[in-house]
């Protein structure tokens, strides 16, 4: 299902009918509205020996589980070699006085 809905942006996007922006956004979709993919913590020994972040991303696309780590890296390198999107990943914490949900947090 991955690798069609690639394909099928790839096409679009050579023919000038979607814009990067679209492109993006289609993914998002894809991978927040998938029941494809499930977010969960319970997979973490699926990427304990996994060496390299494409090792990663390779075992969250076989595997479709995973934390916001292995979305978010899948999610920037499909952008990055299928599409040629510049994507970057930043990392950090925001301290408030608010509490954060788990929901919240997906």
């Amino acid at each position: 299902m991955l690798h069609k809905t690639i394909s099928s942006l790839q096409a679009q996007q050579q023919t000038g009918a979607l814009t990067a922006d679209e492109i993006v956004e289609v993914l998002d979709i894809f991978f927040k509205g998938s029941r494809n993919f499930k977010y969960t913590r319970d997979c973490a020994q699926n990427y304990a020996y996994c060496e390299t972040v494409e090792d990663r991303c390779n075992q969250f696309i076989a595997g479709k589980r995973g934390v916001f780590f292995e979305y978010a890296h899948t999610f920037a390198r499909i952008l990055e070699q299928s599409f040629q999107i510049p994507a970057r990943l930043v990392g950090g914490r925001v301290i408030t006085d608010q509490k954060i949900s788990a929901e919240t947090h997906q």
